[in-house]
């Protein structure tokens, strides 16, 4: 065989794996960068959750203190827990926040309050009180169990 054929065949063996090399080499780093922003995105979701179970514990503490009105913590753990430990719903004592929520439901907020018949948001309010004295035994016990949740 011939030397320039040998060489030629050499040169392209060398070009095919210098080829494979960098291709590799970019595949590489390519799992390497998605790896590290998996890491990431793990750990903000922990941040994130860590987060949603303080305000759940704040607000918990805050209904027991009688801060904030029994149905609107309700209403916010209920959301909180939907994104966390919706299965809490289901069980006692922590079920009242679900029962409350569903109870408060058609209630109008924010804008359309204000934009609501006068009476209306009367009638609904002393719907809403009468809800909040008939619960409000459950609910603080409830509060108290979460504030002592221990979340996994």
């Amino acid at each position: 065989m011939n030397n320039g054929i040998i060489l030629s065949s050499i040169a392209i063996g060398v070009l095919v794996s210098v080829v494979l090399a960098l291709w590799i080499l970019k595949k590489w780093r390519y799992i390497k960068a998605a790896e590290t922003a998996q890491r990431n995105q793990d750990q903000i979701k922990k941040q994130k959750r860590k987060e949603v179970i303080e305000s759940i514990k704040i607000i918990a503490l805050c209904i027991i203190e009688e801060q904030v009105d029994l149905s609107e913590g309700s209403i916010r753990i209920k959301v909180l827990l939907d994104h966390i430990a919706p299965i809490l719903h289901d069980q006692a004592p922590f079920n009242v926040f679900s029962i409350m929520y569903d109870a408060t439901e058609h209630m109008p907020t924010h804008g359309a309050r204000k934009r609501a018949d006068k009476a209306l948001i009367r009638k609904l309010d002393a719907e809403r009180f009468e809800l909040e004295k008939n619960h409000k035994d459950a609910i603080i016990e409830a509060s108290k169990a979460l504030r002592d949740y221990s979340f996994q």
